[in-house]
């Protein structure tokens, strides 16, 4: 099953092309990864809104995260080396 068009971007990692989407809910951001031919299964994951991290002075501060074709690559980089098979059936979380 293929993506919705709309909102869709592109990728290629290591020679492949693959889809994704990033849409908010209401506690988290959702990755979707797929194939850009439709077929084959759907890496999904999900990201807190906001990344805590520490300042120079000790302070916690929260920066709201954004979803980036870098961090796509690194969710598809180890998808793969946990054996997701964006050529397989279903899904894979």
């Amino acid at each position: 099953m293929a993506l919705p068009k709309k909102g869709i971007r592109k990728i290629n990692v290591k020679g492949h092309y693959y889809s994704w989407i990033a849409s908010g809910n209401d506690d988290f951001i959702q990755l979707i990864i797929c194939s850009s031919s439709g077929q084959g299964q759907k890496l999904l994951t999900q990201f807190d809104y906001h990344h805590s991290f520490k300042s120079a002075t000790d302070n916690c501060l929260r920066q709201q995260l954004s979803i980036t074709p870098n961090i796509v690559r690194k969710v598809i980089d180890y998808g793969l080396k946990q054996v997701w098979s964006q050529f397989g059936a279903g899904r894979f979380s």
